[in-house]
């Protein structure tokens, strides 16, 4: 928007305008002078944008939550009703609609304390897997010679790092 809109609109709600000088920073330190180049009024409308779409991100995050919230009480008051798992809906605004689906959640995603409480509370059943802890496996075949298992050994003593 140029400079003689932006007066002009200000004016009819208000009055005049007197535009006033941005204030120079101060220089700081011993910072080399860097060349201004003029960019266009462009420039600003890319800050502006930028501002903007950050603003609008947050207030998206927090209307996301929100939703899945009220997705989630839906699914629960659902499988309470019908004592099972429920199907998937449409859920729909006043101009908008979205495909909600209650996906099951990774087996390498794991529940922490609080959930398998809860879910065990409910009698909702989860699959239970054990975490197997890391370990040295040797091949059986190099178990079964004695010249790869002494190299293995050699090779193993001589490592840095794993000595005593």
């Amino acid at each position: 928007m140029t400079d003689k809109i932006m007066n002009d609109a200000i004016a009819a709600f208000g009055g005049a305008v007197t535009p006033i000088a941005p204030a120079q920073p101060e220089k700081k330190g011993s910072r080399p002078e860097r060349e201004r180049v003029e960019l266009g009024e462009d420039l600003d409308h890319l800050a502006a944008l930028s501002l903007v779409s950050k603003a609008l991100a947050d207030v998206a995050k927090v209307i996301g939550t929100e939703q899945k919230q009220k997705m989630l009480m839906e699914f629960a008051k659902r499988m309470f009703q019908y004592k099972t798992r429920p199907e998937s809906f449409v859920g729909f605004g006043p101009r908008s609609e979205g495909y909600v689906q209650l996906s099951r959640k990774g087996s390498n995603a794991p529940l922490d304390e609080l959930t398998v409480k809860r879910i065990d509370e409910l009698k909702v059943p989860y699959d239970k897997h054990e975490t197997v802890p890391a370990r040295l496996v040797i091949n059986p075949e190099v178990l079964a010679d004695q010249k790869l298992l002494k190299a293995l050994a050699d090779a193993v003593k001589n490592a840095p790092g794993l000595q005593g």
